[in-house]
């Protein structure tokens, strides 16, 4: 029993252990409950509609069938076991019984429509309202045959949902869509005055709040295991997820707003239904090759930015790989000439020199290394905003590479993230040049805002340099020109200047870019 009792939701939902693999997200969560107050809202709407016979809150569109008691009840009820499963034991109870409930009323309805029996349930809510309905029923008050048949689907994909084996996933999965496809088909047989049919395919239209009601509950039956299925090529942030939410959309509504434009001109007389038929399948077809060609060049664009990141990515590896071999690879080959020559001095009278010479070449090494890794992993910007984050990366600079470092910030306010990222990454490069370089003593950082753009500038005492921006300066690496393009990228410059003692680097960004 306590297996059934939580079959409505998947291991660690109800129970309130996250199951990171299967469990919804917030915005999941937030959605399948959304779907569920939906059936129940309209469920209560329609039922009040019998209860104080007022007609139009059992339709909500005038002129068309209306959701019989009984189907309002059973809205209810499954969307209460759909939501019922987060709260006690007790209500998790009430979830399995509430579903057992619902299939059962529906097993019923579909049994008295197979077998031309009546039961007499249909008349158990409301009677004489029921019978007195503008519309003329066979069975007044009984749930149409395809409204049964996706509530016995809600109840039994409701019970799968917790399951783990692949084939129970996929069947649940089978299960929620078809509630979604007789759905569709409900809402288009009134889009399109679909009449009732008789024979094999016998079909009987759904009330409008029923079939938005299903809907609800299938919403939230696929967002309830949104890792199940088709549905987990929705969610995620991935290419392929992005470009189908993009594209569903419009692969829904086009094919139906187009189908619905030519059947009016039929309707109207303006031209024959072969010729409707032919309309809608040109435009139908235009319209999806025109989104399908304007998703696969914004694939494209994203795969050849995605190509650019992979190469500069690249050049940042080769940078670093260079960057290390320049500094601490040379010191560690000093060491190692020191200790030889330990090896042959023994207890000579150059020992201890040689000894102090590797005591110091240690320090720099591990001063090289701590530098650099501060350089290239430093605090969160989102957290601490550009002014503070800049005076924490100079400070940090300084303590790590005993240079001796000023900041003059002004206060900041309102860039926008990328502008304040490539600010504090100008300085990264800067000051990582001026360590390894520069051959400084002193570095002063300026940040300072004037009209709409903000200023960048990191001035050293060190040997200094010339550049004009056409080349790359030797032996700087890639490091002054990616600085050069991350600046005019959001449309701003850099300039670099040599001073009469050292250099200084400006970079000049907009607010917002």
């Amino acid at each position: 029993m306590t297996a059934a009792v939580t079959a409505a939701y998947p291991p660690g939902i109800a129970s309130g252990v996250e199951d990171k693999g299967n469990a919804p997200s917030r915005v999941e969560n937030r959605t399948s409950l959304t779907g569920a107050s939906i059936a129940i809202l309209l469920g209560g709407l329609v039922l009040a509609g019998w209860a104080l016979a007022v007609p139009p809150l059992t339709t909500i569109v005038p002129g068309i069938r209306a959701t019989q008691p009984i189907t309002a009840v059973c809205l209810i009820l499954a969307g209460f076991a759909l939501i019922a499963p987060r709260q006690s034991r007790a209500w998790r109870m009430g979830s399995f019984w509430a579903l057992a409930f619902v299939a059962l009323i529906s097993i019923q309805a579909l049994f008295q429509h197979f077998t031309g029996t009546d039961l007499g349930t249909d008349r158990l809510l409301f009677a004489r309202a029921v019978a007195a309905q503008a519309f003329v029923y066979a069975h007044p008050g009984r749930p149409a045959a395809p409204t049964a048949t996706a509530f016995i689907l809600v109840s039994a994909a409701a019970c799968l949902a917790r399951a783990n084996s692949r084939a129970l996933r996929l069947a649940y999965s089978i299960l929620a869509t078809a509630v979604v496809l007789l759905v569709a088909i409900a809402l288009l047989s009134h889009l399109f005055h679909v009449v009732q049919l008789r024979g094999p395919l016998a079909f009987t239209q759904v009330g409008i709040p029923t079939a938005v009601g299903l809907g609800g509950l299938s919403l939230s039956l696929l967002a309830l295991r949104p890792h199940v299925g088709w549905v987990k090529q929705l969610v995620g942030e991935n290419v392929g997820a992005v470009a189908a939410r993009r594209l569903l959309p419009v692969v829904i509504v086009s094919p139906v707003a187009v189908a619905w434009v030519a059947f009016q001109g039929n309707q109207a007389g303006l031209y024959s239904s072969a010729f409707s038929l032919a309309l809608t399948t040109v435009v139908t077809i235009v319209l999806l090759a025109g989104f399908t060609l304007r998703t696969a060049s914004q694939i494209d664009r994203l795969a050849s930015l995605q190509g650019q990141l992979l190469h500069a990515q690249e050049e940042e590896r080769r940078r670093m790989a260079r960057d290390l071999h320049d500094s601490a690879s040379q010191l560690l080959v000093s060491l190692q000439l020191n200790l030889s020559q330990i090896k042959l001095a023994r207890r000579g009278p150059n020992f201890e020199k040689l000894l102090a010479e590797c005591s110091n070449v240690i320090k720099q090494i591990q001063n090289e290394i701590r530098t650099f890794s501060f350089i290239h992993h430093p605090p969160a910007l989102a957290i601490e905003g550009i002014g503070k984050a800049l005076e924490n990366l100079a400070a940090g600079f300084a303590k790590r590479s005993g240079l001796e470092v000023e900041t003059f910030i002004d206060e900041i306010r309102g860039p926008s993230r990328n502008i304040e990222a490539t600010l504090y990454r100008i300085a990264q490069e800067a000051l990582a040049n001026i360590h390894r370089h520069a051959g400084a003593t002193k570095v002063k950082l300026w940040l300072a805002g004037r009209d709409s753009f903000i200023d960048l500038t990191i001035e050293d005492d060190g040997i200094g340099f010339d550049w004009d921006g056409s080349a790359e300066p030797a032996p700087l690496g890639v490091g002054i020109m990616g600085m050069k393009e991350r600046a005019t990228e959001l449309g701003g410059s850099l300039a670099i200047r040599k001073l009469r003692k050292g250099s200084s680097v400006t970079a000049s960004l907009p607010y917002f870019a």
